[in-house]
Protein backbone atom coordinates (compact mmCIF):
# COMPACT_ATOMS: atom_id res chain seq x y z
CA UNK A 1 0.00 0.00 0.00
CA UNK A 2 1.33 3.22 -0.41
CA UNK A 3 1.15 6.51 1.44
CA UNK A 4 -1.99 8.21 -0.38
CA UNK A 5 -3.58 4.74 -0.15
CA UNK A 6 -3.46 4.51 3.54
CA UNK A 7 -4.16 7.93 3.60
CA UNK A 8 -7.14 7.58 2.03
CA UNK A 9 -8.59 3.91 4.05
CA UNK A 10 -7.62 6.03 7.21
CA UNK A 11 -11.07 7.37 7.74
CA UNK A 12 -13.35 4.06 7.33
CA UNK A 13 -10.55 2.09 8.73
CA UNK A 14 -11.71 -0.15 11.80
CA UNK A 15 -9.45 -2.91 13.38
CA UNK A 16 -10.70 -6.54 14.35
CA UNK A 17 -13.41 -6.11 16.65
CA UNK A 18 -11.40 -9.06 18.47
CA UNK A 19 -8.28 -6.39 19.50
CA UNK A 20 -10.72 -3.59 20.35
CA UNK A 21 -12.85 -6.05 23.34
CA UNK A 22 -10.01 -4.59 25.50
CA UNK A 23 -11.26 -1.50 25.23
CA UNK A 24 -14.23 -1.86 27.25
CA UNK A 25 -14.47 0.18 30.56
CA UNK A 26 -11.63 2.21 29.61
CA UNK A 27 -11.61 6.33 28.75
CA UNK A 28 -10.03 7.91 25.97
CA UNK A 29 -8.56 11.18 26.42
CA UNK A 30 -7.48 13.02 23.16
CA UNK A 31 -5.26 16.10 23.25
CA UNK A 32 -5.35 18.63 20.23
CA UNK A 33 -3.39 21.26 19.84
CA UNK A 34 -0.55 22.69 17.27
CA UNK A 35 3.00 22.19 17.65
CA UNK A 36 4.80 23.86 20.41
CA UNK A 37 1.62 24.61 22.36
CA UNK A 38 2.59 22.55 25.45
CA UNK A 39 0.70 19.40 24.66
CA UNK A 40 4.08 16.70 25.99
CA UNK A 41 4.45 19.02 28.96
CA UNK A 42 0.75 18.87 30.41
CA UNK A 43 0.01 15.14 29.50
CA UNK A 44 3.36 14.53 31.32
CA UNK A 45 2.37 16.45 34.34
CA UNK A 46 -1.46 14.74 34.23
CA UNK A 47 -0.21 11.11 34.42
CA UNK A 48 2.32 12.57 37.54
CA UNK A 49 -0.37 13.90 39.04
CA UNK A 50 -3.15 10.75 38.75
CA UNK A 51 -2.18 6.85 38.93
CA UNK A 52 -5.56 5.97 37.24
CA UNK A 53 -4.15 8.30 33.81
CA UNK A 54 -1.73 6.57 31.43
CA UNK A 55 0.02 7.88 28.37
CA UNK A 56 -0.54 6.38 25.48
CA UNK A 57 2.52 5.04 23.54
CA UNK A 58 3.11 3.74 20.15
CA UNK A 59 4.69 2.87 17.07
CA UNK A 60 6.34 5.13 14.10
CA UNK A 61 7.96 4.87 11.14
CA UNK A 62 9.45 8.41 11.61
CA UNK A 63 12.94 8.96 12.24
CA UNK A 64 14.08 9.25 15.73
CA UNK A 65 14.78 12.65 17.16
CA UNK A 66 17.64 13.71 19.97
CA UNK A 67 14.88 15.61 22.14
CA UNK A 68 12.57 12.21 21.97
CA UNK A 69 11.04 11.19 25.07
CA UNK A 70 12.12 7.64 26.41
CA UNK A 71 9.29 4.96 25.37
CA UNK A 72 6.90 7.30 23.79
CA UNK A 73 7.40 5.33 20.47
CA UNK A 74 8.37 2.09 19.04
CA UNK A 75 10.29 3.21 15.48
CA UNK A 76 9.22 0.76 13.04
CA UNK A 77 9.40 0.17 9.36
CA UNK A 78 6.93 1.30 6.87
CA UNK A 79 6.37 -2.03 6.11
CA UNK A 80 5.74 -3.38 9.16
CA UNK A 81 3.67 -0.62 10.30
CA UNK A 82 1.72 -1.64 6.57
CA UNK A 83 1.47 -5.15 7.88
CA UNK A 84 -0.12 -3.97 10.90
CA UNK A 85 -2.20 -2.24 9.30
CA UNK A 86 -3.67 -5.11 6.67
CA UNK A 87 -3.99 -7.33 9.44
CA UNK A 88 -6.42 -5.00 11.32
CA UNK A 89 -4.01 -5.88 14.40
CA UNK A 90 -3.80 -1.66 14.83
CA UNK A 91 -6.08 0.28 17.24
CA UNK A 92 -5.69 3.32 15.17
CA UNK A 93 -3.13 5.10 12.84
CA UNK A 94 -2.58 8.63 10.79
CA UNK A 95 -0.63 9.49 7.99
CA UNK A 96 0.71 12.90 9.41
CA UNK A 97 -0.77 15.42 7.22
CA UNK A 98 2.58 17.37 6.58
CA UNK A 99 5.76 14.59 7.12
CA UNK A 100 3.74 11.92 6.02
CA UNK A 101 5.06 9.34 9.05
CA UNK A 102 2.73 7.01 10.04
CA UNK A 103 1.38 6.60 13.81
CA UNK A 104 -0.66 3.92 15.35
CA UNK A 105 -1.65 2.33 18.74
CA UNK A 106 -2.17 -1.40 19.33
CA UNK A 107 -4.20 -2.79 22.10
CA UNK A 108 -1.47 -2.80 24.61
CA UNK A 109 -0.75 0.66 24.35
CA UNK A 110 -4.55 1.37 26.58
CA UNK A 111 -3.45 -0.10 29.80
CA UNK A 112 -5.15 2.68 31.80
CA UNK A 113 -8.21 3.61 33.09
CA UNK A 114 -7.71 6.94 31.57
CA UNK A 115 -5.57 6.81 28.55
CA UNK A 116 -4.41 10.36 27.02
CA UNK A 117 -3.23 10.50 23.56
CA UNK A 118 -1.76 13.38 22.04
CA UNK A 119 -4.18 13.18 18.52
CA UNK A 120 -4.21 14.77 14.91
CA UNK A 121 -7.34 16.18 14.59
CA UNK A 122 -7.65 14.41 11.77
CA UNK A 123 -8.40 11.01 13.59
CA UNK A 124 -10.78 12.04 16.34
CA UNK A 125 -13.52 11.21 14.87
CA UNK A 126 -12.72 7.70 13.72
CA UNK A 127 -11.35 7.34 17.63
CA UNK A 128 -14.59 7.86 19.04
CA UNK A 129 -16.40 5.24 17.23
CA UNK A 130 -14.16 2.51 18.80
CA UNK A 131 -15.93 0.89 22.18
CA UNK A 132 -14.12 3.10 25.05
CA UNK A 133 -16.76 3.56 27.65
CA UNK A 134 -16.13 7.21 27.09
CA UNK A 135 -13.58 9.29 25.01
CA UNK A 136 -12.92 13.16 25.87
CA UNK A 137 -11.27 15.21 23.38
CA UNK A 138 -9.47 18.56 24.93
CA UNK A 139 -8.09 21.16 22.49
CA UNK A 140 -5.08 23.28 23.89
CA UNK A 141 -4.78 27.18 23.56
CA UNK A 142 -1.88 29.43 24.73
CA UNK A 143 -1.00 32.95 24.19
CA UNK A 144 -0.69 34.28 20.77
CA UNK A 145 2.95 35.59 21.20
CA UNK A 146 4.04 33.31 23.37
CA UNK A 147 3.04 30.41 21.35
CA UNK A 148 4.63 32.68 18.45
CA UNK A 149 8.35 32.48 20.84
CA UNK A 150 7.56 28.48 21.16
CA UNK A 151 6.97 27.77 17.73
CA UNK A 152 9.77 30.40 16.44
CA UNK A 153 12.73 28.56 19.39
CA UNK A 154 11.44 25.09 18.09
CA UNK A 155 11.52 26.21 14.32
CA UNK A 156 13.92 29.38 14.33
CA UNK A 157 14.52 29.78 10.47
CA UNK A 158 12.29 29.01 7.47
CA UNK A 159 12.51 25.62 6.36
CA UNK A 160 9.98 22.51 4.56
CA UNK A 161 9.91 21.49 7.84
CA UNK A 162 8.54 24.85 9.41
CA UNK A 163 5.77 25.27 6.66
CA UNK A 164 4.95 21.84 7.06
CA UNK A 165 4.24 22.55 11.18
CA UNK A 166 2.67 26.06 10.45
CA UNK A 167 0.01 24.45 7.90
CA UNK A 168 -0.49 21.65 10.60
CA UNK A 169 -1.14 24.10 13.32
CA UNK A 170 -4.03 25.72 11.28
CA UNK A 171 -5.58 22.57 10.38
CA UNK A 172 -5.97 21.82 13.97
CA UNK A 173 -6.99 25.02 15.43
CA UNK A 174 -9.36 24.99 12.43
CA UNK A 175 -10.80 21.97 13.47
CA UNK A 176 -11.28 22.88 17.09
CA UNK A 177 -13.27 25.77 16.43
CA UNK A 178 -15.45 24.00 14.54
CA UNK A 179 -16.46 21.91 17.50
CA UNK A 180 -19.58 22.55 18.98
CA UNK A 181 -20.08 19.45 21.37
CA UNK A 182 -18.34 17.17 22.95
CA UNK A 183 -15.58 19.28 23.15
CA UNK A 184 -13.41 21.23 25.47
CA UNK A 185 -10.33 23.42 25.51
CA UNK A 186 -7.52 24.95 28.60
CA UNK A 187 -5.12 27.45 28.19
CA UNK A 188 -1.76 27.14 28.81
CA UNK A 189 0.34 29.65 30.55
CA UNK A 190 3.94 29.37 31.66
CA UNK A 191 4.64 28.41 35.28
CA UNK A 192 1.19 26.82 36.23
CA UNK A 193 1.51 23.40 34.57
CA UNK A 194 0.30 21.76 37.89
CA UNK A 195 -2.67 23.58 37.93
CA UNK A 196 -3.14 23.01 33.92
CA UNK A 197 -2.58 19.58 34.80
CA UNK A 198 -5.29 19.58 37.52
CA UNK A 199 -8.30 21.30 35.23
CA UNK A 200 -7.43 18.72 32.52
CA UNK A 201 -8.14 16.02 35.09
CA UNK A 202 -11.35 17.62 36.83
CA UNK A 203 -12.77 17.68 33.13
CA UNK A 204 -12.13 14.36 32.24
CA UNK A 205 -13.72 13.11 35.75
CA UNK A 206 -16.56 15.80 35.17
CA UNK A 207 -15.91 17.98 38.28
CA UNK A 208 -14.92 21.27 35.77
CA UNK A 209 -16.12 22.78 33.20
CA UNK A 210 -13.65 23.46 30.28
CA UNK A 211 -12.03 27.34 30.23
CA UNK A 212 -14.25 29.72 28.30
CA UNK A 213 -13.63 32.22 25.49
CA UNK A 214 -10.76 30.68 24.73
CA UNK A 215 -12.40 30.65 21.28
CA UNK A 216 -11.25 33.99 20.60
CA UNK A 217 -7.35 33.10 21.79
CA UNK A 218 -7.40 30.46 19.50
CA UNK A 219 -8.32 32.79 16.48
CA UNK A 220 -5.88 35.26 17.31
CA UNK A 221 -3.36 32.39 16.97
CA UNK A 222 -4.69 31.40 13.67
CA UNK A 223 -3.40 35.15 12.79
CA UNK A 224 0.01 34.53 13.85
CA UNK A 225 0.07 31.36 11.74
CA UNK A 226 -1.16 33.25 8.53
CA UNK A 227 1.23 35.89 9.41
CA UNK A 228 4.42 33.28 9.89
CA UNK A 229 3.53 31.60 6.85
CA UNK A 230 3.74 35.24 4.60
CA UNK A 231 6.84 35.87 6.37
CA UNK A 232 8.21 32.38 5.25
CA UNK A 233 6.86 32.51 1.76
CA UNK A 234 8.61 36.02 0.98
CA UNK A 235 12.10 34.55 1.98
Amino acid sequence: MTIEELRNLQPSYYPDPEIVSGLTGKTLVMIVGPAAVGKSAIMKEIVRQADDFGRVSGFTTRTKRADDEPDLYRYISIDEAVDLIKKKAVIQYAVHPTTEAIYGTVPEDYSSRFNVLDTLSSVVEPLRTLPFDSTVTISVTVSPHTWREWFTSRYPEQSEERTKRLKEAKQSIEWSLAQNENHHWILNEEDRLEDIAKQAIAIVRGDELSSEGLQENAGNMLSVIDELLFMDKKL
